[in-house]
């Protein structure tokens, strides 16, 4: 059974680092969904920038509108970048009003699994880690005891549990997930999502059950019809 800490914790991994934080990019997640290798404790999907193109307004001038780069480049030397001898993409390209962002919209699975203490860490349950990114997330003070024992590749996410916050205290490695997994994993998270969503229903204090008994359409008295469908 879970602690309190444990679902303290999960409740706010569905927010935490997301690539494209925004109210248009709803995340999607999931608790305790089947991987290859057994039970994540929490899986999520969100949409991610993938095969991003950094392009200099000011080098790449013929592939804008000329109207903006008209208004814009008035001072300086279209076809080179703005400091001599630079080209794009280089360190001051970061804040450049002549920068452009191109990039298509993707999808990234990260898996977390929590962990409390050491005797949880060192369960043979609760490894799997199938995402593009995977974490374990353990309070603040577990950091140190175990990270010298987790695999390489998997990062760790500190909790802390005064101030409700969270911090990367190593970085995952990015793999490449098949695509045939990440369908089976949006399915039975999917199937997670029904399932709630169906026993929320039909437990919901406003839904009355009005129980009928007179002669069906068909000619045979039923039994239990209710005026839901």
């Amino acid at each position: 059974m879970e602690t309190e800490l444990t679902k303290k914790i999960k409740r706010g991994l569905a927010h935490f680092r997301l690539d494209m934080p925004t109210a248009m990019r709803t995340p999607r997640y999931a608790e305790e969904v089947w991987t290859p290798t057994g039970i994540v404790d929490f899986i999520r999907f969100e949409d991610c920038k993938t095969n991003c193109k950094t392009k200099c307004k000011l080098i790449h001038y013929s592939e804008f509108d000329p109207v903006i780069i008209a208004a814009i480049s008035q001072k300086f030397t279209r076809g080179e970048c703005k400091i001599p001898g630079e080209t794009c993409p280089n360190a001051a390209c970061k804040n450049c009003v002549f920068r452009q962002d191109e990039y298509d919209v993707g999808m990234r699975i990260t898996c977390f699994e929590v962990k409390i203490t050491v005797e949880d860490f060192h369960s043979k349950h609760g490894h799997n880690f199938h995402g593009h990114h995977n974490y374990y997330v353990v309070p603040k003070d577990l950091t140190t005891k175990i990270q010298d024992e987790v695999p390489e590749g998997i990062g760790i996410i500190a909790y802390y549990e005064k101030s409700d916050s969270y911090r990367i205290v190593r970085e995952c490695i990015p793999r490449e997930v098949p695509v045939e997994l990440q369908v089976k994993l949006l399915y039975d998270a999917m199937k997670k999502w029904v399932d709630k969503l169906h026993y929320e229903y039909w437990h919901s204090e406003e839904l009355v059950y009005k129980t009928e008994y007179h002669s069906h359409t068909l000619g045979k008295p039923t039994q239990g019809e209710t005026s839901l469908w």
